[in-house]
């Protein structure tokens, strides 16, 4: 399903299990909903919290074209970089990109004078899948250095595979 705030031109789409989000500033979000298939819904969302949309089946479908679509995210969400190889979390990527979108906060240090650009960290995965040996490949500065190590230290969990060193670009 695709789902839509068109005030503020955000887009998104759902996972395979139907689970989506929206990071908005406002408290109450009205959401376009659709996919192939099902009238489309327009929904009042409370931010912070666990809704439920459902979409009532349409008409018979008589032609159904499909096109690529890309998944916009707002300036201030992380951007995970994932190279062909590497370790990944347990969950997938869209569930990690999920958690750093809610936990990233602009470091306090760097709250007066704006900071964007990446942080680049290295690490292994140990038996219990926790992130180890940690290390900055790329450094944006101190304090987003410091916040991208503990996000990285207190996330999800990650698939342990023996020899295999996990490299994680965090967009500020």
């Amino acid at each position: 399903a695709s789902v839509s705030i068109a005030v503020q031109k955000l887009t998104t789409l759902a996972d395979s299990r139907c689970d989506f989000t929206l990071t908005v500033p406002d408290t109450v979000a009205t959401v376009t909903v659709s996919a192939a298939g099902y009238a489309t819904n327009r929904v009042a969302l409370a931010n912070n919290s666990q809704n439920e949309v459902q979409l009532m089946p349409a008409g018979a479908l008589n032609e159904v074209v499909v096109t690529a679509a890309a998944r916009p995210r707002s300036k201030k969400a992380p951007v995970t970089k994932v190279e062909e190889g590497q370790l990944e979390p347990e969950d997938g990527w869209n569930r990690y990109n999920d958690y750093l979108a809610e936990h990233l906060k602009r470091p306090e240090k760097v709250e007066q004078k704006p900071v964007s650009g990446e942080v680049t960290l290295a690490f292994d995965v140990n038996d219990s899948g926790e992130p180890v040996n940690i290390t900055v490949v790329k450094s944006l500065c101190a304090a987003c250095d410091e916040q991208a190590i503990e996000l990285l230290r207190r996330g999800p969990k990650w698939k342990s595979t023996k020899g295999k060193k996990g490299t994680i670009v965090i967009k500020f």
